[in-house]
């Protein structure tokens, strides 16, 4: 039985929240809020689609979607009849036990659809990291939530102005990626908490957690630094290991390339102790530049996502690393596609490790990117609009 099931809404001071996640990061996104909440309110309830950390945050969990997010059509296609199967028992759930609020957390192929149903339902929606939400003009998605969503809680200001001008209510929280590297552990500190010798100058390799990335992009990554260790010897990958991903998988394909690697679960520390980082693109990209870390972002996937890729988006696609998107501008030397070869990363990442122009460079212009994020506090504003609107 979900918490909270045949209560009426709001019993004893206990609001009943459903959320909805679908991939790491709005897991990660979901379990802060939810912890917030709770510290504000104890009798809150949390409970729907989430992965490990929204689980570890006391959230009960309907669905297990720490395997649902996707990238690239042959990895989405096995997915679809599953996610079908859930969304009509969601819809069953919804209609006959009404939550006080739905809490959408990014994730638009599912969340989009979820939204249409319970705004249909007369459900109060709160939406966190609302889809297009990057994009500095008005959108067809940014037009469904400002119609939509009761509330949208974003990251970033420019979203905020786009759905108000769509005649929606929506607040600039700022991102959660700062506070949660807020206290980061300097880098001596965090040197010793990973055991990285003093002589060695730690790499960070950033790769994802699904099967995918760790099959395509994990191994480019540590080929990548291999190669860069001819100009620069004393490089050590330090192997971000996510709470989605498959450990055992994982383990396997660095043994097979880079035996002496450190992997670990524990990203803050694996920032704050790294030189630089070799990184797959998208969100991971804000956390290395939360932390001042400069980066080469890439991507890889099997041969249908390089066809999809070619057929649909090359040309369309602007930057892929988020402190790009974010200025407008190459900042983080993104190499893909014909460029993306471990020669042309590790070209690119050698000049980053070392102290000179090319470091100094991307730390100040990632720190610009950083200032567009808005300022700590972003989760206790968004737990502050959950008790608002289920008060």
């Amino acid at each position: 039985m979900i918490p909270g099931e045949g209560e009426s809404p709001g019993a004893a001071g206990r609001p009943r929240v459903f959320v909805s996640a679908g991939d790491p990061s709005g897991d990660v996104h979901g379990a802060l809020v939810a912890q917030a909440v709770k510290a504000k309110q104890p009798g809150a309830w949390f409970y729907g689609l989430c992965g490990p950390a929204m689980r570890r945050a006391g959230v009960a969990q309907m669905a297990d979607s720490g395997g649902f997010s996707a990238i690239g059509v042959a990895s989405a296609l096995p997915k679809i009849p599953k996610l079908y199967a859930l969304f009509a028992s969601l819809k069953r759930h919804l209609r006959a036990n009404p939550p006080d609020l739905v809490l959408l957390i990014d994730f638009p192929a599912f969340n989009m659809r979820l939204l249409d149903y319970v705004h249909a339902l007369g459900l109060p929606v709160l939406y966190y990291f609302p889809p297009a939400s990057w994009r500095r003009k008005p959108s067809r998605p940014a037009e469904r939530v400002a119609r939509m969503a009761t509330r949208v809680a974003t990251p970033f200001e420019w979203s905020a102005r786009v759905i108000g001008e769509l005649g929606g209510s929506a607040e600039w929280v700022g991102h959660p990626v700062l506070d949660r590297y807020a206290d980061r552990p300097s880098e001596a500190r965090a040197r010793g908490l990973l055991s990285v010798p003093l002589t060695a100058d730690p790499v960070a390799i950033l790769p994802g957690s699904r099967p995918q990335e760790i099959r395509y992009i994990l191994p480019l990554l540590l080929a990548a630094l291999e190669k860069a260790s001819e100009t620069v010897p004393d490089v050590m990958p330090l192997v971000s290991c996510g709470p989605h991903a498959d450990r055992d998988l994982l383990e396997r394909a660095v043994a097979s390339v880079a035996p002496g690697a450190v992997i670990t679960e524990d990203t803050v520390s694996l920032l704050s102790a790294s030189r630089a980082a070799l990184t797959k693109s998208g969100t991971i990209t804000l956390d290395a530049a939360a932390c001042g870390v400069p980066m080469v972002a890439t991507y890889a996937g099997s041969w249908l996502d390089r066809l999809q890729y070619h057929l649909f988006a090359k040309g369309r696609i602007k930057f892929i690393a988020a402190p790009n998107i974010l200025l407008d501008r190459e900042v983080v030397p993104e190499r893909f596609a014909r460029n993306g070869t471990p020669e042309h990363l590790a070209e690119a990442i050698a000049p980053l490790v070392r102290d000179g122009e090319a470091r100094d460079r991307q730390r100040a212009e990632l720190a610009e990117a950083v200032k567009l994020l808005g300022s700590t506090g972003a989760t206790d504003r968004v737990a502050d609009m959950v008790l608002d609107m289920t008060a």
